[in-house]
């Protein structure tokens, strides 16, 4: 039928909400509980920021073309990041719990 755009059914669409759900919930639950765990902002957003990079690792890990120039645009955003975070980066007295949830939040977000 012309003009009749196809999507998903209802009940695709509520298995995507849930998932989609879940994965934010897991993703912002990461990331707050490692800063309540006394993990600062700035390295918490230094480790999933990695997500972009870790997402295109993966495609090329499963023969997706991912150029040259996509490899240097991800390395400048990774950069301006480091950048804007860096006076919010600190190492001292972070338990090992903070950087599991936050490298957890990262892998959910790569799931996204």
């Amino acid at each position: 039928m012309l003009g009749r755009a196809l999507g998903p059914s209802w009940s695709q669409i509520k298995h995507i909400a849930i998932a989609g759900i879940l994965l934010q919930f897991g993703y912002l639950l990461g990331v707050w509980f490692a800063i309540s765990l006394e993990m600062t902002a700035g390295l918490v957003v230094i480790i999933v920021d990695l997500q972009r990079i870790v997402t295109a690792w993966f495609a090329a890990w499963i023969s997706e073309k991912v150029t040259q120039r996509q490899w240097v645009g991800l390395g400048f955003d990774f950069a301006g990041v480091a950048l804007v975070a860096l006076e919010k980066i600190s190492f001292a007295h972070i338990p090992i719990a903070s950087y599991i949830l936050a490298f957890t939040a990262l892998l959910l977000r790569c799931c996204d």
